[in-house]
């Protein structure tokens, strides 16, 4: 596979001056000496080296870790700095390298349902990597392992997208060969079967803020089943026999048993507070919808079985968010009463919970205040992967 990307890659035509050559190559080796322990920013130091090239200025795709890949195939020695890359993991120096070799392997990839196997091989490195950072947590019990997880759930995340985009691409510019689409799709819904059990065993050994990160990775396997199984449907209603009957039975009902336990999960937190029983009911609407999912199941209805699935999922996606909050939100009403208790001209003032609707964000008001204070929700920003690939150009970057 790597002889194989190499020779492609020397197919671009591509001059490096001798002088950028020697200090790359100088650098590179220390780094791999050094066994990826690296105490300065490489990344800045290749990046600004290759800006030099002028004759790159026609190129759309200019992120630094396909310089990096280029730069190690360019000066030699590179067989030996992609071992040391893929045995990297998030967190260290060298996993950016590690995306780009993933990266590159995706962009030479034309053939669609490859492509969407080849990133579907990727997401099974995410899924270890992750798995990797949870034992040693569970060991070593430090600050630094726990970033380490959130970095590797951020990694999950992104990888879940890059195959989903790599799916639709096979969706829509493969209709003269449904059945291979078909066969690549129940492929793909198996791995992702296998892949949400993965994430919801890691959820019950991290704290709440790495779990509702987990939980946004869970939604987006949800959307990659939920597109997976409607290929596979429609390919059915049209009477395409190449996969098996039980099989797309035994798959549909996964995916509304999952989003059933979904329900059962925001149901059982909502119903702890006393003013939300507007999202309650929401709640018992959508574990309705999927009762008849399960009916129209056992009918054989498997169009409308897909429609009641998705429509419960789509609310539940958007309450999930609401939930997340009010798991949240006992913590920083300690922080707000601990400030007020320390007020000399405040005695121990309450708080009261305004109700929440619909795309609301929690709203505190004080007895003693005319206004409102409104928490801003905690956001992490995660860099995306982009993978865009067109017959002439592609571009690849991590952000």
């Amino acid at each position: 596979m790597t002889d194989n990307l190499v020779g492609k890659l020397k197919e671009i035509d591509i001059q490096a001056s001798e002088e950028w050559k020697t200090t790359a190559r100088s650098f590179l080796l220390s780094q791999i000496k050094n066994e990826t322990k690296i105490q300065e920013n490489f990344i800045d130091r290749i990046y600004q080296g290759w800006r030099n090239f002028a004759i790159l200025d026609r190129f759309a795709w200019k992120p630094v870790s396909i310089f990096v890949l280029i730069a190690l195939v360019v000066l030699g020695g590179s067989s030996l700095a992609v071992a040391v890359a893929q045995k990297s993991n998030p967190g260290d120096s060298m996993f950016l390298v590690k995306r780009g070799i993933e990266e590159i392997r995706l962009a030479v990839e034309r053939d669609n349902s490859r492509k969407v196997a080849l990133a579907g091989s990727i997401l099974a490195s995410r899924m270890s990597e992750l798995n990797l950072a949870v034992e040693t947590e569970l060991i070593a019990e430090d600050s630094f392992k726990k970033d380490t997880i959130s970095l590797a759930v951020s990694e999950v995340k992104k990888q879940v997208q890059v195959v989903n985009s790599n799916f639709n691409r096979l969706k829509n510019n493969n209709q003269e060969n449904n059945q291979e689409m078909a066969v690549a799709a129940m492929g793909l819904n198996k791995k992702m079967i296998g892949y949400k059990q993965e994430l919801k065993d890691v959820k019950e050994k991290v704290n709440e803020e790495v779990e509702i990160e987990i939980n946004k990775v869970l939604n987006e396997v949800d959307d990659v089943n939920a597109d997976v199984l409607s290929v596979i449907v429609a390919q059915r209603a049209i009477g395409d026999t190449t996969i098996a009957d039980n099989e797309i039975a035994d798959s549909l009902e996964e995916h509304i048993y999952g989003i059933q336990n979904k329900a059962e999960e925001v149901l059982a937190v909502l119903s702890q507070e006393d003013d939300q029983s507007d999202l309650v009911k929401k709640v018992v609407k959508v574990k309705e919808e999927i009762a008849q999912a399960g009916e129209a199941l056992r009918e054989g209805q498997y169009s409308l079985v897909l429609t009641l699935a998705n429509n419960s999922n789509k609310i539940l996606k958007i309450l999930y968010g609401q939930v997340d909050e009010i798991i949240q939100s006992p913590d920083e009403l300690n922080t707000a009463q601990l400030g007020e208790e320390t007020d000399e001209e405040n005695t121990n003032p309450t708080s009261t919970v305004e109700s929440v609707s619909d795309g609301d964000i929690e709203i505190l008001e004080s007895e003693e205040s005319d206004g409102y204070r409104q928490d801003e929700p905690i956001e992490k920003i995660d860099a995306e992967v982009e993978v865009n690939v067109s017959e002439d150009e592609f571009e690849i970057g991590i952000q």
